[in-house]
């Protein structure tokens, strides 16, 4: 099974060795783990010098950029990578002994899953203000209460490429897609669960697939972006949830409790699959 999983603390005190539980990681076999608390950022950032913050946050964000790009957990791109290996962070464990510290690694006989690393992260790194940990991947339950319903009018879980997309020179994934007299698209993003960076990379990657289908279609569509607001406190996230709403006026954003009406308006309009069988 080979879980295990490793805690990040900040030194706010070194002389008296007082430190403050910052982020999590776990790795399970071929899945990777990783979440920092903005809310303990902001408690350390009152507690330590600006240059010292500053190489802290620093430091959490490129860990969590590495993690992110290497896995957004799901498959790891490489499973033999040595900086995500338990003997790597045993090294840490005993050599990082500067603003930030890691526990040394320790096993559990489980696989890892969201469920797993919420309590895990719940016990150890709790959060400030009284925020809630989702036990559900808000995106996993969105999908498994809509597919059903929508599976006969769109591709789901689709890559797309320039054949099916004029001008779609990378070619990029998509929950679904389909058309009537208008191509329709949907994504759905946990914005309290998925680090700033994957996500901007998320909503990036869907933004210009949507670029090029209005270019190719008189900038008309129906365009869904399906997510809940994040908790306040996650600051980054939640400035970009408040500035993708302010800025992008083309798309429609529904909460997880408002997603009926995708479903509703498929069959209303006679939606059909984008790419047929076979094609793709």
């Amino acid at each position: 099974m080979n879980t295990f999983y490793s805690i990040l603390r900040c030194a706010t005190r070194p002389t008296v060795d007082e430190q403050l539980s910052i982020a999590l990681f776990l790795k399970s076999n071929n899945k990777v783990f990783f979440r920092y608390s903005p809310s303990k950022l902001d408690v350390i950032k009152n507690l330590i010098s600006k240059e010292a913050f500053g190489l802290i946050k620093a430091n959490i964000k490129n860990i969590d950029t590495y993690i992110s790009e290497k896995s957004t957990n799901e498959i790891l791109t490489s499973t033999n990578d040595r900086l995500l290996n338990e003997s790597y962070f045993k090294y840490l464990s005993v050599y990082a002994n500067n603003l930030i510290t890691f526990s040394k690694p320790i096993k559990i006989d489980v696989t890892a899953n969201d469920e797993v690393f919420n309590k895990l992260y719940n016990k150890f790194i709790f959060e400030s203000e009284g925020q809630k940990i989702e036990h559900v991947d808000s995106v996993i339950k969105v999908k498994k209460k809509l597919n059903p319903k929508i599976e006969q009018y769109v591709n789901i879980d689709i890559q797309l490429r320039e054949e099916h997309i004029p001008e779609l020179a990378i070619p990029t994934k998509v929950w679904f897609v389909g058309e009537n007299q208008v191509k329709v698209t949907g994504e759905a993003v946990d914005f309290n669960r998925k680090h700033s960076g994957y996500l901007e990379n998320h909503l990036r990657n869907y933004l210009y697939l949507i670029d090029r289908i209005r270019a190719a279609n008189n900038n008309i569509g129906k365009f869904y972006l399906v997510g809940n607001e994040p908790f306040k406190a996650n600051i980054e996230n939640h400035n970009l949830w408040t500035s993708i709403r302010k800025d992008v006026k083309y798309l429609e954003y529904l909460s997880t409790s408002e997603i009926d009406s995708i479903s509703e308006y498929m069959v209303k309009h006679g939606v059909n699959p984008l790419v047929k069988e076979g094609i793709n």
